[in-house]
């Protein structure tokens, strides 16, 4: 394997930056020229590689969906729902720097359409992954079964973890994780 590219390099330097911005001062504060200034660059280095705004937001929401789902890759196998489960309810999807920045998404998407449309990637983006799983570990059952179901995990996971972050105990997420082991457990015993 060679080395990265220096493109690849100074856009990965750049979000890092952008990444922090955020994180240390909002949403709000993410501009070309902060980024520059943060990462030590000209600004016109920095509009090289993200020419506005909504390219760092994107390139920002891109860093977490692909954040999420290496985390997903690394701890679970398609095979195995049930460390699956165990890892997506039991604390693995909570990822404390990407946790931040969606919160912060999440507080622009009301008035900045940009905003809204990366959010909907990630969790479009989320969602697919579970899809994707579901048809792995449930090959007979229609896509319609297997998409419905794959939602309503989904939607357990986000609801859980919302709820856990705003201080609810423990008791939700292993509520949510029944209530998704036996939505699977469904799937897989319907007949095709």
């Amino acid at each position: 394997m060679g080395r990265p590219s220096l493109q690849l390099q100074r856009q990965e330097e750049i979000l890092d930056a952008a990444q922090q911005l955020v994180l240390d001062e909002g949403l709000s504060a993410l501009t070309p020229v902060a980024v520059a200034r943060r990462v030590g660059l000209d600004r016109s280095t920095v509009h090289h590689y993200f020419s506005h705004r909504q390219a760092l937001v994107a390139g920002l929401a891109s860093k977490i969906v692909e954040g999420y789902l290496g985390a997903l890759e690394d701890h679970t196998r398609p095979d195995n729902p049930e460390e699956l489960l165990d890892w997506l309810f039991d604390g693995g999807m909570m990822l404390a720097t990407y946790d931040r920045l969606t919160d912060e998404l999440h507080a622009a998407h009301y008035t900045d359409a940009d905003v809204a449309g990366h959010l909907l990637r990630l969790y479009q983006t989320l969602e697919n992954r579970c899809v994707e799983w579901l048809t792995a570990t449930c090959p007979e059952v229609s896509e319609v079964q297997v998409k419905q179901t794959a939602y309503a995990v989904y939607a357990l996971i986000e609801g859980a973890y919302m709820l856990r972050g705003v201080g609810f105990g423990l008791d939700r997420m292993t509520a949510a994780k029944q209530a998704a082991a036996a939505l699977i457990n469904q799937l897989r015993t319907e007949p095709a």
